[in-house]
């Protein structure tokens, strides 16, 4: 149905929700997540961030947008191209807390209880 393409900082919303893995924050990476893939053996798939990625549309079955953070950028027609990299800056957070992304990550998972 479609892919999820995102950074370290987004891996822990709707990629996780595709089956795509948690990355730490520090990593320097991109992550494609398929979205109910009807083939058992397409996974989800993590990539440097200096890599350069192309998805091509071979073919749709409807009509197709590209969504960048839940909001209809274009449409998509089939055969074309979308090249995806990272940004070359970095985004700086404001820590309000001393709880680290491991706690916060433990907590949301429910993990060890």
């Amino acid at each position: 149905d479609g892919v999820v393409v995102c950074p370290p900082t987004g891996s822990t919303a709707y990629s996780l929700s595709a089956g795509g893995p948690i990355l730490a924050p520090q990593m320097k990476a991109m992550v494609l997540s398929p979205l109910n893939p009807h083939i058992l053996t397409i996974r989800p798939m993590v990539f440097p961030s200096d890599e350069k990625l192309c998805l091509k549309i071979y073919k749709l079955s409807q009509s197709a947008w590209l969504q960048i953070d839940g909001s209809n950028v274009c449409p998509v027609q089939e055969q074309d191209e979308l090249h995806i990299t990272a940004s070359p800056g970095e985004v700086r957070f404001i820590k309000l807390s001393k709880r680290t992304f491991y706690r916060i990550l433990r907590n949301k998972m429910h993990l060890g209880k």
